[in-house]
């Protein structure tokens, strides 16, 4: 059950047992933080959940491995990044922590207040690396170079992740091989015309040719396919 539907269902809270539920997943709770602990050694903290699976992406291709999703929301306070900080290094195999942050409700400038506060305050020894942008980034950006502490500022998420992988110190970037010309994945799509109530419509056989679809519909549409009529 999503914990925002519990509300509704208040004869199976008590059902809950917290025994068969990740520790520090069950100490985020308590903060209104969305915490999921994998099995890699970078720890993420990101404002949305769509940019937090972004970004674990980027840590995998860069060669890297999330230790975690953490979504700290828009609204996070200086408390909850502390909280968050703290939940982050209770993991052990954590080696560096990569902050993610697109400033819209959370303002960098609010984040980075808290990041420095906490990181004092915990007297944090691992390596931070720090990509934000949006609102009040340049002074988000400024409060952590005066801060006097040992943050890695990063310029976009493929410098961040690449930082962050090269402070874990271990890489194992992703190969990708290409597909043989007689694989069937190459094939290209089958692409035919059907008679519908708005006219004549492309009509595409997604088998094992899907992988190229999306290249055939650009083709088609910048007019590179011959015989579609008018």
């Amino acid at each position: 059950i999503d914990d925002n539907a519990m509300f509704r269902h208040k004869d199976l809270v008590e059902l809950r047992d917290i025994n068969e539920e990740d520790p520090l997943e069950v100490e985020a709770s308590k903060f209104g933080l969305n915490y999921i602990k994998l099995d890699g050694n970078v720890a993420c903290m990101v404002n949305g959940a769509g940019l937090a699976m972004g970004t674990m992406d980027i840590v995998k291709y860069s060669g890297g491995s999330p230790a975690n999703f953490l979504d700290v929301g828009g609204g996070a306070q200086a408390d909850q990044i502390k909280n968050a900080f703290r939940i982050l290094i209770s993991d052990k195999a954590v080696k560096a922590i990569l902050i993610n942050v697109f400033g819209g409700i959370l303002r960098c400038d609010t984040l980075a207040t808290g990041v420095v506060a906490a990181a004092r305050e915990l007297e944090m020894k691992l390596p931070i690396v720090v990509r934000m942008e949006g609102t009040n980034f340049e002074q988000g950006r400024q409060i952590l170079i005066d801060s006097g502490l040992s943050f890695t500022i990063a310029n976009g998420m493929k410098d961040a992740a690449e930082k962050v992988v090269a402070l874990t110190g271990s890489r194992s970037k992703l190969e990708f091989r290409p597909l043989p010309a007689d694989d069937p994945r190459q094939r290209k799509p089958e692409i035919t015309l059907a008679r519908s109530a708005l006219g004549w419509e492309p009509k595409i056989a997604l088998d094992e040719g899907l992988p190229k679809t999306i290249a055939y519909f650009d083709e088609m549409l910048s007019g590179g396919i011959a015989g579609l009529p008018d």
